[in-house]
């Protein structure tokens, strides 16, 4: 009797809850309002990159009070190996990577063309798309690649950088929060052998997959070069082993398609993760703000470069 009793309250504490439920949804869908949002992919995106500018801003205004900065106190000589070496140094190696993506494809880019692609998809990625995947894989298709090989390659290699920057953090953090490290390494190794298996099934050439994981270890390594410069530049000296935390920083900023380039939220997971390797999360903030201004500007201005060289040469012929 008394299981019986307990049934039919239970019964009723569901259907209550149901019926709560039903009209929750209901009432968002009768919502003018939720349904031009949802219906209107271009209006959400709006909003999401909306807020996305107020963290970036807002984090920004908010970091360099915290740390009483100020234009004067800004370390002029990092930002000057930061734009006259690291940054290119980054973007040469991401023209390698352009090359190499065609040469796993079976096709041929020239560097020239290469360096063009890769400044192409760095400014992309200040649109709300997935800026840097979309001028890659369309650069392969037009070259002959199928769209198979094309998106396989692309999801192959991103599985291989995720790999190394997890390896990379993982080893930190292994001598500072064991289980995190454990797990990190744990994963980053996982994403490693998937990239690697995915590659070696679309090209079995295994000089180029060792090229490639060579590539995606220098990558990496230019991205932490690239933090420890702008924290010198607001006044925070770091060691190595901290700044292998920013590898998982930047990618996780970079996962996003909807918010530009990972517009505020490679900077806020830079915050986030800072302190775990004893860095003050206002200094990550601005530093990875620092980072991605400067590497934008510098892009623009190369391939501006490189537009104006190509203009005159097909008026020279």
């Amino acid at each position: 009797m008394d299981r019986t009793l307990q049934s039919k309250q239970l019964s009723n504490a569901n259907c209550g809850l149901e019926m709560k439920t039903s009209v929750t949804i209901n009432s968002l869908l009768n919502n003018p309002l939720f349904l031009r949002i949802l219906l209107n992919k271009s209006a959400l995106k709006n909003i999401v990159f909306s807020i996305a500018a107020i963290i970036f801003i807002g984090g920004i205004i908010y970091s360099w009070e915290n740390l009483n900065l100020s234009a004067n106190k800004l370390n002029v000589l990092p930002v000057v190996i930061l734009i006259t070496f690291a940054i290119p140094v980054s973007i040469f190696l991401n023209s390698c990577e352009t090359w190499l993506t065609a040469r796993l494809a079976n096709k041929r880019f020239g560097f020239l063309e290469s360096l063009r692609l890769t400044i192409i998809a760095i400014a992309s990625n200040s649109l709300p798309i997935p800026g840097a995947t979309i001028v890659r894989l369309s650069s392969l298709k037009k070259s002959g690649a199928s769209t198979t090989t094309s998106i396989m390659i692309t999801l192959t290699l991103i599985a291989i950088w995720a790999g190394v920057s997890f390896l990379f953090s993982g080893i930190y953090l292994l001598q500072i929060i064991s289980w995190l490290g454990g797990a990190s390494l744990a994963v980053g190794t996982t994403l490693l052998l998937g990239g690697v298996i995915g590659l070696h099934r679309t090209n079995k050439n295994w000089p180029l997959i060792i090229y490639s994981i060579a590539l995606k270890i220098f990558l990496t390594a230019t991205i932490i070069l690239r933090m420890g410069l702008c924290l010198y530049a607001v006044g925070i000296e770091a060691s190595i082993a901290q700044l292998s935390i920013f590898a998982i920083g930047g990618l996780l900023g970079s996962a996003s398609s909807i918010v530009p380039a990972g517009l505020g939220l490679r900077e806020l997971a830079s915050a986030v993760l800072a302190p775990i390797s004893g860095i003050a999360a206002s200094a990550a903030f601005v530093a990875t703000a620092l980072n991605r201004v400067i590497s934008l500007l510098l892009s623009l201005l190369i391939y501006s470069v490189i537009h104006f060289c190509r203009q005159q040469n097909e008026q020279t012929y």
